[in-house]
């Protein structure tokens, strides 16, 4: 795995990876295949196994096609076996342009949607993903044209605030307990950092809520407990808030008989 600081090689990656499928971009240099890439799979093979995609939209046109295939082979019905009342609406999250997938033709539509975000749609790549990276690509490289020694980042190394389970070679750690609080905190949200296979999906509406009620609850602790430092950043007072008015919200979904006495 190559581990890249934010700078030249790190955008030319992202823009590589993003680029409308017919666009020539050459990728950064430590990305270029060693191997061949792998034959594609046949149609008699049973088990998957490593596949070659030129852009992360031509994944989801892989992913697409599959879909439509199944659907065709499987029926439609069989494909998509789940309640309509376990998806993620609009109206439950309060979010218009989400696509509650609960058939084929909304399976197809939400992955067009992901494509276009990425891409663009119809060349128009602009607003995409592809246009903001090109835009911070060039913004970078401006700014080091006007002072070579600009660094957008400082030199880090990885650090864990503990031995990862996956990984056998001791690992830098993190010994502040500011440094190492902080971190923690952090990793309650976005995950970056995992000590275990995570297991704990439920595809019962109720208990899933009472969990991430009570995850979130953790969450809006912690931070709390960060942001009462005397040398705690502005940053995690906010954090904190929005994680209390999270956390209160969520808690208003678990049913009356799974909230903690």
């Amino acid at each position: 795995m190559v581990r890249l600081s934010f700078g030249d090689a790190a955008l030319t990656h992202f823009l590589y990876l993003e680029r409308p499928e017919g666009m020539e971009r050459m990728d950064a240099e430590g990305f270029v295949p060693a191997a061949p890439p792998s034959d594609p799979v046949t149609a008699g093979e049973i088990m998957p196994r490593r596949q070659e995609f030129a852009t992360v939209g031509h994944l989801y046109r892989g992913i697409l096609d599959g879909l439509t295939g199944l659907a065709a082979r499987l029926g439609e019905r069989a494909l998509f076996p789940g309640p309509r009342r376990a998806q993620a609406t609009p109206e439950l999250f309060g979010w218009p342009q989400l696509i509650a997938v609960t058939g084929l033709d909304s399976a197809c539509a939400a992955i067009e949607e992901i494509i276009e975000q990425g891409e663009g749609a119809r060349g128009d790549w602009q607003p995409a993903h592809y246009g903001r990276f090109l835009g911070i690509w060039e913004e970078y490289r401006r700014l080091r044209e006007e002072d070579p020694r600009f660094e957008p980042a400082h030199p880090v190394i990885p650090a864990f605030t503990r031995q990862p389970f996956d990984i056998t070679e001791p690992q830098p750690l993190l010994t502040d307990p500011a440094t190492r609080g902080v971190a923690e905190l952090f990793n309650l949200g976005p995950v970056f950092e995992m000590y275990y296979q995570m297991g704990n999906f439920v595809p019962w509406r109720a208990a899933a809520w009472a969990l991430l009620s009570e995850r979130v609850a953790v969450l809006s602790g912690r931070c709390a407990d960060g942001a009462g430092h005397a040398d705690a950043a502005d940053a995690v007072a906010r954090a904190a808030q929005a994680a209390a008015a999270i956390s209160a919200q969520l808690a208003a979904q678990v049913p009356a008989e799974l909230r903690p006495a």
